[in-house]
């Protein structure tokens, strides 16, 4: 596998030459092909940042150009683009201050506590603009017909608060987050975009987290979208798509998982894991317990974090991982 990244904007274009993916076949052309990654689009999509707020551009008109430009290269326009992974933070703002599932399993709320996040609760611009803009350009690359993935961010949740982190010392506060009933409705298994997709062939929890094949090269690669700081039953969950495509090249996309200095460790102050072990997993828990043991497990892609970082560690069964 040959791999050359290059950056445009907020979209990095990973170039593969598949030499090595899977097993030889008789449709094998070892052409070099396009996956394109999509990062943290919420700024570009913020109902702020437009003409209408007294900002100086409409900044989602560069969120759209970007995505007529994927599309553009799509296989049906001449293109080699094979497939798109949005890597989360679609939108930038959410729509409540708490949420109802970690409400019932005792998750507390600090309420009064002020560490900056209140002004992300805004539900009428994301529902009225946010939501609707980031559909309006994935329609283009469904129209194209490119198969993709998104990965929800911690900005693609419906609430933000302020939670205690358990034996957490200086870090007894954390930005926690919950909910997806806004992700699904327009990136669920449901939606418009996937219901009657062949290429996408499983999902977590109506689509929080999802399953793609797409075909490049000759080959067939099996894509993975999971939700942020995934927990156990996600990680089982596809422990069973994988065993029902064995052999096949796989990629996960997710939102938080290496910093900029290439540390598989937590963005900033919303560390999931801390305030909710029961339901999400550090980055390095799922290195050690689910992409180092799964051998057709080649890649891992990744947003959230401010600046760029590449690693490739071995797994356990000696083959390399580019993350």
């Amino acid at each position: 596998m040959i791999i050359r990244m290059f950056r445009l904007g907020s979209v990095a274009l990973i170039c593969c030459a598949a030499a090595a993916c899977s097993p030889e076949g008789p449709d094998a052309t070892h052409e070099p092909f396009t996956i394109i990654v999509v990062p943290d689009t919420q700024n570009a999509v913020d109902f702020r940042r437009q003409l209408t707020e007294g900002f100086a551009i409409d900044s989602s008109e560069l969120f759209i150009a970007q995505m007529n430009y994927i599309a553009s290269r799509s296989g049906a326009n001449g293109g080699d683009v094979a497939f798109v992974a949005s890597v989360g933070d679609v939108w930038q703002h959410v729509t409540d201050a708490r949420d109802p599932d970690h409400d019932a399993r005792g998750i507390p709320v600090l309420e009064g506590v002020e560490i900056g996040f209140e002004r992300f609760i805004h539900p009428e611009g994301t529902l009225n603009f946010e939501i609707p803009t980031a559909i309006e350009g994935y329609q283009l690359i469904s129209d194209a017909g490119i198969p993709f993935g998104v990965a929800p961010g911690n900005h693609d949740y419906d609430a933000w608060w302020a939670a205690p982190v358990r034996g957490g010392g200086e870090r007894s506060v954390s930005v926690h987050i919950g909910g997806l009933d806004n992700f699904r409705m327009a990136f669920g298994s449901d939606s418009d975009f996937f219901r009657n997709q062949s290429w996408y062939v499983s999902a977590f929890e109506g689509g929080e987290s999802s399953a793609q094949i797409f075909s490049a090269g000759g080959y067939e690669f099996l894509h993975l979208a999971f939700e942020m700081q995934a927990g156990d039953d996600v990680i089982e969950w596809a422990r069973g798509v994988i065993a029902e495509y064995p052999g096949l090249p796989t990629i996960i996309s997710t939102h938080d998982y290496l910093n900029a200095r290439g540390e598989r460790l937590p963005g900033g102050s919303m560390d999931l894991a801390l305030v909710d072990p029961a339901e999400n997993n550090s980055a390095e828990d799922i290195w050690q317990e689910f992409i180092s043991e799964t051998d057709q497990i080649f890649m891992v892609l990744c947003g959230h974090q401010l600046g760029q970082a590449m690693r490739i560690d071995r797994n356990d069964a000696g083959h390399e991982v580019y993350q």
